[in-house]
């Protein structure tokens, strides 16, 4: 699954940005496969540091930083036009998510089995006491 959307790695790094280091075809826009094959493989990349944590069922902040981080920096690494800051970035995301792993860190809580969400609602109720035998007799 992945974590972060172009529009926010866009809103990250910025439009142009975006569209230099995506633009295979050289036409001057930001190719959209080339965006969606990074931030997937920088979420599957997350995943393989997180598997104690799965699933996620809503990334945090910085969870959508260090995967932005780490997509950015491997469509820089794939055009030869990676920077020092991005380096830092990607080194940094990647050290949070070895931290998470290690215990040195957390993402929160990890899931508790059976529970998908535990903010989700109950869907399940006790016996009804209230029905319309008891309502006539009420009323």
């Amino acid at each position: 699954m992945p974590y972060v959307t172009q529009l926010e790695v866009e809103r990250a790094i910025g439009e142009k940005s975006l569209r230099v280091i995506s633009d295979d075809d050289k036409d001057g826009v930001t190719d959209v496969d080339v965006v969606t094959g990074a931030i997937d493989e920088a979420s599957s990349i997350a995943d393989s540091y997180l598997a104690d944590y799965l699933p996620i069922a809503a990334p945090s902040g910085a969870l959508k930083v260090a995967v932005t981080a780490i997509a950015v920096q491997n469509m820089r690494l794939s055009r030869d036009r990676t920077t020092e800051d991005s380096r830092r970035a990607y080194d940094a995301a990647i050290q949070w998510l070895r931290d998470i792993a290690s215990g040195k860190a957390a993402l929160g809580p990890k899931p508790v089995e059976g529970v998908l969400d535990p903010g989700s609602p109950e869907l399940e109720a006790e016996d009804r006491i209230w029905d319309r035998c008891v309502a006539s007799r009420v009323l």
